[in-house]
């Protein structure tokens, strides 16, 4: 079990971080639109629907099944980023009261 209060309540990845962080970054580099800003790019990817986001990630990543990876391997440094990671020894600190030292 763990206690509530360490507990995150709202998840980090969402298909738009995922959509903004890795995609738009990645059609700067492939269309060569360096010199936009992600956001611009964003504003102006197609939105044929309400749930315009989800489709286009879909889209992009049926077309590039790499770029999940990448977004999966770019979570822990969203987590870290919003100062919500605990390592080892502050979460034996939180439970037990006190670092635990390996046994070998």
């Amino acid at each position: 079990m763990v206690p509530k209060w360490i507990v995150r309540h709202r998840y980090l990845f969402k298909a738009h971080q995922y959509l903004y962080g890795v995609i738009v970054e990645r059609l700067q580099v492939e269309k060569g639109w360096e010199d936009m800003k992600k956001i611009d790019i964003l504003n102006n990817l197609p939105k044929n629907s309400e749930h315009w986001e989800y489709e286009s990630v879909i889209e992009y990543t049926i077309k590039h099944p790499d770029a999940l990876d990448e977004y999966h391997s770019r979570i822990p440094k969203y987590y870290s980023r919003a100062h919500g990671i605990m390592n080892d020894e502050d979460l034996d600190a939180v439970i037990y009261g006190r670092k635990i030292i390996e046994a070998a």
